[in-house]
């Protein structure tokens, strides 16, 4: 069967040319949910399985002259109710929805991103239901322990760092207030020795 694609599916760009590294763990947790996804719904005609493609978000969008809201791909989503046919990107208004589910497998350079900022993208857009799995962490927890221990570690240091400027701080402030009251003392004696000379010179007159 001959699918005809969308006029904005042809016209908005599949991909932006950027390299996206994964850790070994991210690659076979996105192709084993990706098989697994398909397998399940495997000659279903109305349910689609996506992986690392393109959701636009807006039909005007353009990298060079209108650069917001830039599609987002997240690394496996089904769309229930569409067509079982190839893609180039998922285009929401031609579709006649978003994807049902969403998820993304964060590896270390973009788990901030992943947990705080796709969420609210995907909330945005009306995607019910996204998931978050982290490899990394659930399958050793050691690493963020480990990560946990070294947090720790700087915060102590920092506080030590800072309970040291701090010593410095008070002796430094110690070490004036000396300074200026010998140079008051000194100042003091100074106007002494004047004003006893003063008086040694009116008597002698």
């Amino acid at each position: 069967m001959r699918w005809t694609l969308g006029p904005d599916e042809l016209r908005l760009p599949s991909d932006d040319d950027e390299p996206t590294p994964k850790t070994t763990r991210q690659a076979v947790t996105i192709f084993y949910c990706f098989d697994c996804l398909r397998s399940h719904w495997r000659g279903q005609r109305d349910v689609f399985v996506g992986a690392d493609q393109f959701i636009h978000r807006v039909p005007d969008y353009d990298p060079k002259t209108n650069p917001d809201k830039p599609p987002i791909a997240p690394d496996v989503y089904v769309a229930f109710g569409v067509a079982n046919r190839h893609r180039g990107s998922y285009v929401p208004w031609e579709e006649g929805k978003v994807p049902d589910f969403v998820m993304e497998v964060a590896a270390p350079w973009s788990r901030e991103q992943d947990a705080e900022e796709k969420p609210g993208i995907y909330a945005e857009i009306g995607v019910p239901e996204f998931f978050l799995y982290d490899p990394d962490d659930c399958l050793d927890p050691r690493r963020a322990e480990a990560e946990k221990a070294k947090l720790e570690a700087e915060k102590a240091k920092l506080e030590a760092e800072k309970a040291k400027l701090e010593e410095e701080t008070a002796a430094l402030e110690a070490e004036t207030a000396k300074m200026e009251s010998e140079a008051a003392e000194a100042q003091t004696q100074t106007k002494v020795a004047e004003l006893e000379a003063l008086a040694e010179k009116l008597r002698r007159d």
